[in-house]
């Protein structure tokens, strides 16, 4: 999340192409949207795109050793960073034949690979012919399925989960984006370069990575999860997203058809936790002798899983399940556990059915069981909360702690303003496992349970009537503190509600809306020019200075449904 958000909504049109949805500004594309013919959308694959290769090098560090003995010159070259008021940053960037050095190595490497010894990274963003581009500008163009496909074969980095629809009632998949194929290994940690044994060896062909087109399920569901079976040949990723946004978005399709607009943005705003559906029935199979645990163990058995910002429950059973991964491995991790302290629900799982020696605390000489854990972590968490809720058991409800934080990163650090300009929060419903996500980091010790990732950017396309296509981005569409479209989209964002674009120029501005235009120097003199009713001069010149990363453009083409 940011303040404005990264996302900004737009319908354009010229003569050969009509196309709508998100842009991103400074992308000459339309990321995700529709052309009238053809609609997508987009998810991280959360592929492994990237190593570390450990390199020796020569004692003087001018040369790095290779696989067959000899050695190769360590490449040079500079970069000046000029800084206002001081003298300029020079940098020295070395690269080898794996890519730039990003780190030296010391300490207890050196026992083992000697002295002199840098990391170089691999990895396929930065490579200098990538052609993502050019597969936008196609992806933009195309009319079909075929055409679309083809497009995305110049696709390279990052490698996402793209979904297609189009209005002769086609639907699918595809995953494209390089995937390196290597000698040996997963890429999960460093590795020594001058073996080459884990060398690239080149990506994976673009007709091999997945896809499917109308499948005989007739409904695809991409949510980071898992997007390949046990027996794909090929490796892509160890870190997929866990299933349960994906499980549940399947049941809720399941669950009706056939599905309308409408239906769809609900499956959009779902803040049921399948991981919490999952879970509650194994921490709460304890007889608890705290009073205080054992109401909340009896109001959590009750909890159907809805992540509700009016809710007190999630609250009880985060703040328990952040202090329940503390207990069960903090011991085992020691100093590390600040590095690797997450929510792990698959983990908890594992220890609570079939792991239950990780209940024991090491640091103890008793033998401690997970029923003495859980109740133990309940108590923890239930102080730990804050007082002062509006109901009767004091606890906060879930929506007074996670909020949805958006920040500027410049003018939230004003002195004194930076509250006013540069932040927004909103209650927020749902949580890291929920279709509508609401992501936050259980770590931070300043705010735990705020909400800062989420779907910045939501769009249900019609393809019946592409002109009752839904949209809705979070913050607003200017980035001028001082306009009225700073921020007028967060409480509709955060609702559910949406907008509509498209139309012909009369009749957007015969709907209230204004015109912008942009002219070119002509004799020396910059032309800025706007129609009688719209902004004064004064909040034209502000967006032009607070701007930042976008104009200050209203909402062209959109209407509040």
């Amino acid at each position: 999340f940011g303040l404005p958000i990264l996302w900004y909504l737009a319908h354009i049109e010229t003569p050969a192409l009509a196309i709508t949805g998100a842009t991103v500004p400074g992308v000459p594309f339309t990321i995700l949207g529709h052309n009238g013919q053809i609609a997508w959308g987009m998810s991280t694959t959360q592929s492994d795109q990237q190593d570390l290769f450990i390199e020796r090098l020569s004692p003087d560090g001018s040369t790095y050793m290779t696989p067959d003995g000899g050695v190769l010159a360590v490449e040079h070259r500079r970069e000046t960073i000029s800084v206002r008021g001081q003298a300029d940053e020079v940098l020295d960037v070395r690269e080898t034949r794996h890519g730039p050095v990003v780190s030296d190595l010391v300490g207890n490497i050196e026992s083992v690979t000697g002295s002199g010894t840098v990391l170089s990274l691999s990895a396929v963003f930065l490579e200098s012919d990538d052609t993502t581009p050019d597969a936008f500008y196609r992806m933009n163009r195309s009319t079909d399925w075929p055409s679309f496909y083809s497009s995305l074969a110049r696709f390279q980095s990052p490698q996402q989960n793209i979904v297609y629809a189009d209005i002769d009632g086609n639907i699918a998949f595809a995953a494209p984006g390089n995937v390196p194929v290597r000698g040996a290994g997963r890429g999960r940690f460093p590795v020594p370069g001058w073996t080459g044994e884990t060398d690239w060896l080149g990506y994976l062909p673009f007709q091999e990575l997945p896809f499917a087109l109308n499948p005989p399920a007739e409904r695809i569901v991409s949510a980071n999860n898992k997007i390949v079976t046990d027996d794909y040949p090929y490796f892509i990723s160890d870190d997929w997203a866990p299933p349960y946004r994906a499980r549940r978005i399947f049941r809720l399709l399941d669950a009706l058809s056939p599905h309308t607009a409408e239906s769809t943005s609900d499956i959009q705003m779902d803040s049921v936790s399948e991981m919490a559906r999952e879970l509650v029935p194994l921490m709460t199979a304890i007889a608890p002798r705290n009073p205080r645990a054992v109401e909340a163990v009896g109001r959590l058995a009750r909890w159907d899983g809805t992540m509700s910002r009016d809710g007190v429950e999630p609250l009880v059973f985060y703040a328990w399940l952040k202090e329940l991964n503390r207990a069960i491995y903090a011991d085992e991790m020691g100093p590390l556990f600040k590095d690797v302290q997450g929510l792990r629900p698959r983990f908890i799982v594992s220890v609570l059915k079939f792991n239950r020696d990780w209940c024991d605390d090491q640091a103890t000489s008793e033998t401690e069981t997970c029923e003495d854990v859980l109740e133990g972590a309940l108590v923890r968490a239930l102080a730990g909360l804050e007082v002062g809720g509006k109901n009767g058991a004091g606890i906060k409800r879930w929506g007074e702690v996670h909020q949805a934080t958006f920040r500027n990163p410049v003018l939230a650090a004003i002195p004194v303003f930076g509250a006013g300009l540069g932040l927004r929060e909103v209650p927020a419903d749902g949580g890291n496992y929920t279709v509508n996500r609401a992501g936050f980091r259980v770590a931070d010790p300043a705010a735990p349970f705020a909400d800062i990732h989420g779907p910045g950017y939501r769009a249900v396309y019609d393809l019946g009537d592409l002109s009752r296509s839904r949209f809705m981005v979070a913050t607003g569409q200017s980035g001028n503190p001082f306009s009225e479209y700073y921020d007028n989209l967060l409480s509709a964002w955060s609702d559910g509600r949406h907008v509509t674009m498209g139309g012909a120029r009369l009749a957007v501005q015969g709907n209230g809306g204004q015109a912008l235009f942009l002219s070119p120097t002509r004799d020396g003199e910059n032309i800025l020019r706007a129609d009688e009713d719209g902004p004064p001069i004064i909040e034209k010149v502000a967006s032009y200075v607070f701007g930042f990363l976008r104009t200050g453009a209203d909402l062209l083409g959109a209407q509040a449904d």
